[in-house]
């Protein structure tokens, strides 16, 4: 993560007291009421994003995983669990939801990439470098079987969004055969 975030969040912690020693007045001081309803609102800007922060966990619904499937080509037409959902990073943003999805769509979405004509046998020494280059065809669809040494095999499509004056955005499912679940990984 890095030192910003941290001297980002002391520069919030300290904006924050100030505020409330300039805007919590004592009881004799004229308008105290505007006082506090301003300090309470600048505190509240100022919380907020670490809030967000630390709820954004528990803020990803299945709307957002149907749409991050929908950009890679995936549709579901069963319901599904989303099991776990981590996001991680303040300056890079990664986050991976596990999905358990029904044996139809399971089905559905391995012979998707399976029957891919761009599917890639990638090897252990691949799988850890950079799968694609970030500067490939915008919005381009890659597939790829894995086998990795004495683990199941996975099957994985990813995506490279580039929009312009963005960062490019990596989105990725993996498909594990064993465990028949699902992984979406968005990654900018």
């Amino acid at each position: 993560m890095g030192v910003g975030p941290l001297v980002f969040f002391f520069i919030l912690v300290a904006l924050t007291i100030v505020t409330a020693i300039i805007f919590f007045p004592k009881r004799n001081s004229k308008r105290p009421l505007i006082k506090r309803i301003i300090g309470l609102t600048i505190i509240l800007f100022i919380i907020s994003p670490i809030l967000l922060l630390a709820l954004e966990d528990h803020l990803y619904f299945k709307s957002d995983a149907i749409s991050d499937l929908k950009k890679l080509g995936i549709e579901l037409k069963d319901d599904f669990e989303i099991i776990d959902n981590e996001v991680y990073g303040l300056t890079d943003y990664y986050r991976t939801t596990e999905l358990k999805i029904s044996n139809n769509d399971f089905n559905r979405a391995l012979s998707n990439i399976k029957d891919s004509p761009n599917l890639k046998l990638i090897t252990y020494d691949d799988f850890y470098a950079p799968l694609v280059r970030w500067t490939q065809v915008k919005d381009s669809i890659y597939n790829y079987k894995f086998k990795p040494r004495n683990l199941n095999e996975l099957f994985i499509r990813e995506m490279f969004e580039k929009k312009e004056n963005y960062r490019a955005t990596n989105y990725s499912i993996e498909i594990n055969q064993e465990t028949k679940t699902l992984i979406i990984k968005v990654n900018s």
